[in-house]
Formats: C-alpha cells, structure tokens, sequence
C-alpha cells in the first residue's frame, strides 16, 4: 500500500488553523494557549516568525500565572541581545522577577 503523502501547504494551513485556535482560547483566558501562541510565533509554525509577538504572548500568560511562560518571559528579557543600553537594564530586571518567580514555585 501507497503511503499518501501530504504538500507542505496542507500541513502549513493546518499549522495555521491550530495558531489560530490558540490565539481564541487564550483571548478567553487560557494562560496554556497564550504560552503556545508564544511559541508558535518565537518558532514560525503556522505564522511568521516574529519574537516581539512571541514576546508579548509569553507576557500575557506569565500575568495569567502559568509558570513556563513565567520562566521563558524572564528567560528572553533577561538574557536577549538588545538594541538600547538603558532598555536593556529595565527588561534585564524584570526577566530576572519572573526568572525568580518561576523558580520560587
């Protein structure tokens, strides 16, 4: 028996499908979808790439108190490459709050 194979397009669409499912879930309160609408969007699956999304969707589920957001919310502010030296002290601090936050729970 053939094994069928599926186009890139299929499976791109059906990764879209499942961001946007996210992205619904987590606007009604779920901090579990908003942190995986985060990493679709840090990694590019079904939407592009684009860490600053990714960024505030981390942001949003570290708020809601879901504890891995927490940590990769801190994790990016703290130890990202940034662009101004006085933007970088302020996010480093608050990266380190919530780096210190997950751990503590």
């Amino acid at each position: 028996m053939k094994k069928k194979k599926i186009c890139h397009f299929a499976t791109w669409k059906y990764e879209r499908d499942i961001t946007k499912k996210y992205l619904v879930a987590g606007s009604c309160g779920d901090p579990f979808a908003m942190y995986n609408a985060g990493q679709r969007f840090a990694q590019g699956i079904g939407v592009p790439q684009d860490p600053n999304q990714a960024l505030v969707y981390f942001r949003i589920a570290s708020f809601m108190g879901y504890i891995t957001a927490q940590y990769k919310y801190g994790h990016y502010l703290a130890f990202s490459p940034k662009t101004k030296k006085s933007q970088s002290i302020k996010d480093s601090n608050e990266g380190l709050r919530f780096l210190i936050l997950a751990v503590s729970q």
